[in-house]
Order: C-alpha cells, then sequence, then structure tokens
C-alpha cells in the first residue's frame, strides 16, 4: 500500500516515469481495481513494441470490457509477434 501511495504521488508530482505506471497499473490489476488501473496506465502500451506493456494494457482494456481497443492492441501485437499467446486468446474471444 505504501508503495502505492508513494508512486502516486510521484505521479501527481509529474515526476513519475513510465515503469512506475506499469508498476502501479499492474497492482491496481492484481487488485481487480480495473478503472483505476486504466487511468493509472495513461499511454502506457500503445506506441512503441514493448510487449510487456502492451500485454498489461491489454488484460487491462479487457477487464474493463474495452472489447474494440482490446482487439486492436491485440492485433497491433500479433504484428510483431505471431504467436503471442495473450493477443491470440483475446482475438479468439472477441467478435
Amino acid at each position: 500500500e505504501q508503495g502505492a501511495e508513494a508512486i502516486e504521488s510521484a505521479l501527481e508530482k509529474k515526476v513519475g516515469i513510465p515503469a512506475d505506471r506499469a508498476i502501479l497499473a499492474s497492482y491496481y490489476y492484481k487488485k481487480e481495481q480495473y478503472k483505476k488501473a486504466l487511468r493509472v496506465i495513461g499511454l502506457i502500451g500503445t506506441s512503441g513494441n514493448e510487449l510487456s506493456w502492451q500485454s498489461l494494457r491489454l488484460k487491462i482494456l479487457m477487464a474493463n470490457k474495452m472489447d474494440e481497443q482490446a482487439k486492436q492492441l491485440a492485433n497491433k501485437m500479433l504484428l510483431h509477434d505471431s504467436t503471442n499467446e495473450l493477443a491470440l486468446d483475446v482475438i479468439g474471444k472477441l467478435p
């Protein structure tokens, strides 16, 4: 809890780094606080090819039932790794 509060404080003061956001988003995701996880992750995982951040974002999008955005991200992930199990699973679950 204290670690999460410290990261929240750093982000509020604009001194947090993307890794801080990812750690905090993961923390909230694991606690099933999906809306908080989405708020904290911001744009992490939307650009670039960092699969671990994209995977986290994809899980958060699915938890928040943001199917269209999840599908778009899963397809993007598959362009870089056609065997990514999480992305394949998401594509298989969505219409």
